[in-house]
């Protein structure tokens, strides 16, 4: 839990303003590139390859932090959100894998692993494996066995324990415990006033769905004696079936707000204060709100909601639609799958997807921009 503590203050600190352009991975001629989200090339294409991504929003900067791991010339390069490279190739490492922190980076030599941090090498390449665990520390392995190192490579803790963690902290001063097999034993550890990276603001976080409630006897009764088959959705909306008809019985109103015409339908979730009811007619399949309104027009082969996108099949390809946005792209791509969905500011999100089109692979905005030639 400290851990995640740290990482979530880290990142509110080690990026500069966003500059408002979302550099998104731009393919032409089998190279990588950036563009804008409006297809606008913003970084040539001269990479071979983005190996790897990681982001978060930063409530600070009103944007996203990123990091993209690229490759050129068998050569490892991290660029960040405003395209500028933080980390060059090294003499030091051969190889660099993106981490949590977003402030330092696992990197490797001859098989053995490190950690860069600052523009430098903070922990040599000396180790099997490296995490930062708490500040300027960092946990490494050795053939099975656990120790701790600073940022300056002093060790803190031999490595000769299964395994150690932070078992009080006061003020500065970390009591780490470290267990072996029949030992344990307890080390001191006094961290620098100015910690490796300064740390100063929160971070957005996310909360999950409340608990539901069971609907009345009463109101039991009165589905069991006037449908052939009901299934409760919420403890509002309740599917109900007549002759193979399906409709959406409101418990709150008593009344049918969704009218059994639907060879299907399902609960999809709720989008701006709207209900959303995926319903199958006539062999098609769109999405309806509680009160019948048409969110999707009743057309595709097969829909699937994601929580904000819709992607949609139809004479065997796929599209997406934003729900949010009202954005469709029609079906118009032999793959298509969901990338990632980047947070922009305080209220917009932008969707990116992987696509195949013509056998040519790239990605594609909620825009119905493509990325790639």
């Amino acid at each position: 839990m400290k851990n995640c503590i740290i990482y979530l203050l880290i990142l509110v600190t080690i990026c500069k303003a966003f500059s408002g352009e979302l550099p998104i991975p731009y393919i032409e001629n089998g190279k990588v590139g950036f563009c804008d989200t409006t297809g606008k090339v913003l970084q040539s294409p001269s990479y071979e390859k983005m190996a790897d991504i990681d982001w978060m929003y930063n409530l600070e900067k009103k944007g996203p932090i990123i990091r993209y791991l690229m490759v050129k010339d068998s050569n490892y390069y991290i660029v960040d959100e405003n395209l500028k490279i933080v980390l060059k190739p090294h003499q030091d490492f051969d190889s660099v894998a993106l981490n949590w922190t977003f402030s330092s980076y696992d990197v490797f030599k001859n098989g053995k692993a490190g950690m860069y941090a600052n523009g430098k090498i903070v922990v040599p390449c000396l180790y099997d494996e490296v995490s930062q665990v708490s500040d300027s520390r960092f946990e490494v392995k050795l053939d099975g066995l656990t120790g701790l190192v600073d940022d300056k490579g002093k060790q803190i803790i031999p490595i000769e324990y299964r395994y150690i963690y932070e078992d009080a902290r006061i003020g500065n001063v970390i009591k780490w415990a470290a267990k072996g097999q029949i030992i344990q034993e307890y080390f001191y550890d006094t961290i620098p006033t100015a910690s490796m990276v300064e740390l100063d603001g929160p971070i957005a976080m996310l909360g999950g769905p409340g608990p539901r409630m069971k609907i009345p006897m009463e109101l039991e009764n009165h589905l069991e004696a006037t449908y052939h088959f009901y299934r409760i959705f919420t403890e509002r909306y309740i599917c109900v079936e007549n002759d193979g008809q399906y409709g959406i019985y409101d418990a709150e109103l008593q009344i049918v707000c969704v009218p059994l015409m639907y060879e299907k339908i399902g609960y999809l979730g709720t989008l701006d204060q709207k209900s959303l009811f995926k319903v199958k007619q006539n062999g098609l399949e769109g999405i309806v709100n509680q009160d019948n309104g048409i969110e999707l027009a009743i057309y595709y082969e097969d829909v699937n909601y994601n929580g904000r996108d819709v992607i949609l099949w139809k004479n065997q390809q796929y599209g997406v639609c934003n729900l949010e946005t009202k954005r469709i792209i029609e079906p118009q791509y032999q793959n298509l799958k969901f990338w990632n969905n980047f947070r922009m500011n305080e209220n917009d999100y932008f969707s990116i997807y992987y696509v195949t089109k013509c056998d040519n692979k790239g990605f594609v905005g909620e825009n119905g921009v493509e990325y790639f030639k």
